[in-house]
Formats: structure tokens, sequence, C-alpha cells
């Protein structure tokens, strides 16, 4: 459960000491209650006290309802995971960018091309960071998500919008692989859930989908694409070591962040 912005919460101290247990034994992205004016945030396998926070870090609500969690969630290279019994792969990354390199030069004010290839990979690193914020694909890319002993009738998928389900293999305890008829389940409106008849009897399933905020660049929010610049500028600025989402970028991006509850 992750916490909207302005979101109250009067906990007692065991509810709260019991919360953060349950979000360190499930490996969910803590959302920490304090008390007393105290903000603590769990980064790197440690308590730290807020004051101490990196700009990549930001605080939800008035400081009085004690609520500081981390602006972007754990995304590592190809693979994001809730937990040991699911498995998220990209199989195919978007074939193009939100921006061309000339409309990346444009608001950089560059007029050579000696950063060109600089540029490219800049574009490529911020529409990354602003899917892993956004926790949403930007453009049109096929992702693979991989459950293990399903157990509901629904799969919550981890990175969307899905916008269509490629297939679905169902893997047997003997390793036989079987592809479901697409007459056994479907996709939630939103393009958050596959909905299945049937609770799925098999070890694991492999979930392939097509997933996309918009099908083309020209169709994607202003505001996204404007973050996008800002980060660009931030990392062409700062070029030695990595560059957190400035707040211009996540202002721009806040409207659209998919929140959980």
């Amino acid at each position: 459960m992750l916490l909207d912005a302005g979101t109250h919460h009067n906990l007692t101290p065991e509810d709260e000491a019991l919360l953060i247990a349950l979000r360190l034994a499930t490996k969910i992205p803590p959302v920490i209650p304090a008390q007393a004016g105290i903000h603590l945030l769990f980064k790197k396998e440690r308590w730290i006290p807020d004051e101490d926070l990196q700009p990549n870090a930001m605080r939800l609500g008035k400081p009085s309802s004690g609520m500081t969690i981390p602006f972007c969630f754990p995304f590592c290279g190809e693979t994001m995971t809730d937990d040991n019994t699911t498995h998220l792969k990209l199989i195919t990354a978007p074939a193009s960018e939100p921006l061309s390199v000339a409309e990346a030069k444009l608001f950089l004010r560059i007029e050579h091309t000696a950063d060109d290839a600089l540029v490219t990979r800049a574009i490529a690193a911020s529409r990354e960071a602003a899917e892993q914020y956004l926790r949403s694909a930007l453009l049109p890319q096929i992702w693979e998500y991989t459950v293990a002993n399903p157990y509901r009738c629904e799969v919550r998928l981890p990175f969307g919008p899905a916008q269509s389900i490629t297939s679905i293999v169902a893997t047997d305890s003997a390793g036989e692989e079987n592809t479901l008829d697409s007459d056994t389940y479907k996709l939630s409106v939103d393009g958050s859930m596959v909905l299945f008849v049937n609770t799925p009897s098999s070890e694991k399933i492999a979930i392939r989908y097509s997933a996309s905020v918009a099908s083309d660049a020209a169709t994607l929010p202003a505001l996204i694409k404007q973050g996008m610049l800002h980060h660009i500028a931030a990392m062409l600025e700062q070029r030695e070591g990595i560059v957190p989402l400035p707040m211009q970028s996540i202002a721009c991006y806040m409207p659209y962040r998919k929140m959980s509850l």
C-alpha cells in the first residue's frame, strides 16, 4: 500500500511498528509514519533522519503528518520484482523516443553537433527515469510478467498500462508449457490487471503484453515531455555521477504518476 499526497493517518505506536515490520518482510518500499516531528526513511538498509536525505527524496504531506517516501522505487535493469515469486522482464524496447535530438538541443540551446551522441543517451536515460517514476511505459513496448503459483482469478500488472495481451503461457509442475486460450482471460478496463475466468492451475504463468501511455510521441502529454527536457538539462549540466530527478521534472510528472492504495 502506497500513500497519496495529503493523506493523514493517525496510527498508534504499535500499528506503526507492525506496518514497518510488514513492509520489511514483504520487501515493499516503506512509507513510514513518524512522531514528534521525526521523519525517517529506510534507505541503503539503514534508518537515516530526513535532514540527511539527498534531493532524490521528497516528503508527501505536511511535516506534522510524518510522511516521508523516496521519489523513485526500485527498478533494476531490465527486471523489476515485487518478491521472489514474480519477475518482470522487458522483451521489446520502444521503437523511438518521446523526444528527438533536435527538440532536446533546441531546449538546451546547443547549436553544434559535438554533443549529439551525449544528448541521444540523455534522452533515453530521461525516458527510463520518467517511466520509473510514473511506473508506466511512455511509448509502446512489450513486457513479460511471470507469476509463480497463481492463487487468484486476477493478476495485477506492476508496470503498464497494458494495451493488449500478446499471450499467456502456463507451465505445469512437469515443465510442460501451454498457451492459454484468449477466451479464458481478459484485460481490465484500465489495463492494470489480467482477469481470468478461473484461477490458473499451474506452476507459473508468463503474461506477455504491450504497454504504453501514448501510441506515439505526438500524443504523449506535453508535461511529460517537458519533465524529460528538465532532466536532460540537469544531466548535461552535471556530467559526473547519477543525476536524480530535478524538482521541475517531478512537478511535471506528478499529475500522471500512478499511485496505489
